[in-house]
């Protein structure tokens, strides 16, 4: 479960409280010499008491220790949210890197396209000047073979029998 944004602005004001403080400064077997300084004044306390002042001493002990467990695993929270932030934020720049060289590429493909068609537009010039002088020189065959048929005719004898 990963705490949201006041939870964990709690959890670091926590931290450095207790850091700041007494509490964030003992450590677990400081208890222990404590309570042997009290063991050694125990006459002149009674029974009782000695046994109140060492269960609250492990009470202590034990919620400093919840409160230290608190506080690192917060911390990690933390640490955590802020990798999951970084991989998001490297994410997002590998995309942006992406659009761009996607968008390039897209631009190359559209200059290429562009080329493309002004050669189909060269090359259609080229046929239809092509198909032009094909037909002119058609024409200039028809022409031709019609002027040699008329001198054909010209040149050929006409003898009236024959046509017989």
């Amino acid at each position: 479960m990963n705490p949201d944004l006041p939870q964990l602005k709690k959890a670091s004001s926590l931290e450095s409280f207790f850091k700041s403080t007494a509490i964030g400064n003992i450590k677990p077997e400081d208890d222990d010499n404590f309570i042997g300084k009290l063991s050694s004044t125990h006459q002149q306390t009674t029974r009782p008491a000695y046994l109140t002042v060492c269960a609250v001493m492990r009470e202590n002990t034990r919620m400093r220790q919840a409160i230290q467990d608190a506080v690192l695993t917060l911390t990690q929270w933390i640490h955590q949210t802020k990798e999951q932030s970084d991989n998001v934020n490297l994410l997002v720049n590998m995309m942006k890197e992406s659009c761009q060289v996607q968008n390039k590429l897209r631009e190359d493909v559209e200059a290429m396209a562009i080329q493309m068609k002004t050669r189909e537009f060269k090359w259609a010039a080229e046929r239809l000047a092509f198909q032009e002088e094909e037909q002119h020189n058609q024409q200039m065959i028809l022409d031709l073979q019609k002027e040699n048929w008329r001198l054909k005719l010209a040149f050929i004898p006409r003898d009236p029998d024959a046509n017989l």
